[in-house]
């Protein structure tokens, strides 16, 4: 357990919450958790858009930037082609403080490299305590450089 902000009051439960950092500890550093104050819609960010995951070091990765009106939530990010089929499932029901930023470098789900194009990512989280969630729908493009 950690608090949302080391300066909110220590007794009152709602300023607590679990750690959702990879080493499930934030000793000496910001916790996991922290937010100075609550968006009050959210709103996610793909960056940069297009990107071409060829291994050239220049826009390699797809990073996906969110920040949500929710302390802690569970976030999905499902990736899908042009037509609506299934890609990717980038996360499910990943423990998330109010934001992050993740990334796709390119492979599919059977770890091929998708193909250039345009992508659909249904970007959805669920708040912990309540159930409330939100969704965001939004297109990326995987491209190549001209040679």
């Amino acid at each position: 357990m950690e608090k949302l902000n080391p300066v909110l009051e220590s007794s009152i439960k709602s300023n607590w919450g679990t750690c959702v950092a990879e080493a499930k500890t934030t000793a000496g550093v910001q916790n996991s958790i922290f937010l100075e104050s609550l968006p009050s819609s959210g709103s996610v960010l793909l960056q940069p858009n297009p990107f071409s995951p060829d291994g050239d070091g220049r826009d390699d990765h797809l990073y996906i930037s969110y920040h949500l009106p929710f302390s802690q939530a569970n976030v999905s990010v499902l990736i899908f082609d042009r037509l609506g089929r299934s890609v990717r499932m980038l996360t499910n029901n990943l423990a998330s403080g109010s934001q992050d930023i993740l990334d796709w470098d390119g492979p599919t789900d059977s770890g091929d490299r998708a193909r250039i194009g345009i992508y659909i990512l249904k970007v959805s989280a669920v708040e912990s305590s309540s159930r409330r969630s939100i969704e965001w729908v939004k297109t990326a493009v995987l491209a190549e450089p001209l040679r």
